[in-house]
């Protein structure tokens, strides 16, 4: 238990034990489901709520070895990419390894799930980028079989490699509109289009049967996101950086939809030049003013050299970064660092990932796994909104928490403010739900007895905080009132 004056952490750290004699190359985790790869060679499957261990062999060639791993967000399908183009599908409650035959020789450096339309049988339509900038779309069934496999865009970047990929519903209104996000080094692509209606009826309809008898319906089979690239030319990019430069290239978006249609409503951009955070303006039509930049932050220079985090992930209030040194939180309100850890032994940090489920953040080294756990992560959330004058999500955010004084603390400074405006009424509001005592409420409103506003608000106070007694009490504090009211004028 934290001592009387120590704050508790924002993020309390937990170890995994983790028991393997290769080190670790990679991993991802989703929804309670850990993929991981040894010492890029093999797999191990870990069911966090079980414990239960699965170790899952590959078969490289020895001059081979894993490049990606991508998991969804369900934590149902994922995709491992080699360096020499050998390509796999492994549905994640089978733990069945199969290989996707018309993906060789591609090497997926970004999968772009698709979080809405999935089921545990199939990823639905989803687009994968390789690490030559070229686009593909495909669906995966849970036997591994894909469908279909066609190319939508060959051209967006010329010998570079797809850095993230993310496919999101764009409207409530209109479940065809779709946004696709790609971020390649230094340039993000955000590109609206309606879902072909024609090739999703085809997929669903289309048996999916031996290879062989597949290619010629692979062939015909039109590309759910096809519309996306019609234009003659290729979609306008914001640019942030070197366009050479392969790292750091990332951007997550925030909320991720896992169970019901939501729309995205902030990116995080990790680039050579820094940070950009940013919001998704959804009135749009045009891709490229559908990004709005928030803020930029640059990364931070060490010894005259810039310290370019691993891996971003990133919540409803905060970025998360980690550094090859130490793991960081930073408030997307104020910009300011809200939380910091050093790590002791930093040598072998490999990167990070948010289960957008549980919402912990995983980091990964050479040797083993932990995680960071959300500990009333919006606890001081409510302090700077105050301060931004942005009483109504301070309001929302205060009254779900336990300890209910932040909640009359914001009740009464926004009351405050409606009061300095002379907006009366819509202090009365909020005054009638605070603990302020009686008389002094009343008091402010009569430091101003001859102005009718502040007679409004006195009126509106009281009706709403007499209508919460019953008649005997709300008698005699008629009587208590009138009494007061006289002697103070």
């Amino acid at each position: 238990m934290a001592g009387k004056h120590q704050v508790e952490p924002l993020f309390v750290k937990h170890n995994i034990k983790f028991n393997s004699k290769k080190p670790i190359s990679h991993c991802k985790i989703q929804n309670g489901v850990v993929l991981i790869g040894l010492q890029s060679q093999s797999l191990q499957h870990i069911r966090i709520q079980t414990g239960k261990f699965t170790d899952i062999p590959l078969n490289l060639a020895s001059n081979d070895k894993i490049a990606y791993i991508h998991l969804d967000y369900r934590g149902s399908h994922a995709i491992i990419s080699t360096e020499l183009g050998e390509n796999y599908y492994m549905n994640m409650k089978t733990v069945a390894l199969k290989p996707l035959w018309r993906l060789k020789g591609h090497t997926i450096s970004a999968v772009g799930f698709n979080a809405e339309r999935a089921t545990d049988q199939e990823t639905s339509f989803i687009v994968l980028g390789t690490n030559k900038g070229t686009l593909m779309e495909t669906n995966i069934a849970s036997s591994g079989s894909a469908s279909y496999a066609k190319r939508l865009s060959s051209n967006l970047v010329e010998n570079a490699p797809i850095s993230s990929i993310n496919i999101v519903p764009y409207s409530l209104d209109n479940d065809l509109s779709w946004l696709l996000i790609v971020c390649t080094p230094g340039r993000l692509y955000c590109i609206p289009g309606t879902l072909n209606v024609e090739a999703m009826e085809k997929v669903v309809s289309q048996p999916v049967v031996g290879t062989v008898w597949t290619s010629s319906l692979v062939e015909q089979q039109a590309a759910v996101l096809q519309n996306f690239f019609s234009a003659k030319s290729n979609p306008r990019y914001h640019s942030l950086g070197d366009q050479k430069d392969e790292k750091p290239s990332d951007v997550v978006i925030f909320p991720t939809c896992i169970e019901e249609i939501t729309l995205p409503e902030r990116y995080c951009w990790l680039a050579s030049e820094g940070v950009s955070l940013g919001h998704f303006e959804t009135t749009r039509t045009d891709g490229f003013d559908i990004i709005n930049e928030d803020w930029f932050r640059k990364h931070d220079l060490s010894e005259g050299k810039y310290n370019y985090p691993l891996s971003v992930a990133l919540s409803e209030y905060h970025i998360f970064m980690i550094y090859q040194e130490k793991f960081v939180a930073i408030s997307i309100l104020d910009q300011k660092v809200a939380f910091e850890d050093v790590f002791m032994d930093a040598s072998n940090v490999l990167g990070m990932c948010r289960d957008a489920t549980s919402e912990f953040i995983w980091i990964f080294s050479e040797n083993g796994l932990f995680y960071y756990r959300p500990d009333r992560e919006t606890r001081d959330v409510w302090k700077v909104l105050i301060e931004r004058n942005e009483f109504s999500k301070a309001r929302k955010i205060a009254k779900q928490m336990a300890d209910k004084r932040p909640y009359q603390i914001v009740l009464k400074k926004e009351a405050e403010k409606f009061l300095n405006d002379n907006n009366f009424v819509a202090a009365a509001e909020l005054l009638a739900q605070s603990t302020e005592p009686f008389e002094n409420t009343v008091l402010k409103f009569l430091k101003n007895p001859n102005s009718r506003d502040s007679r409004n608000g006195l009126k509106r106070y009281l009706e709403l905080k007499l209508d919460a007694l019953d008649k005997r009490v709300r008698f005699l504090v008629l009587r208590i009132l009138k009494t007061f009211y006289w002697e103070k004028i």
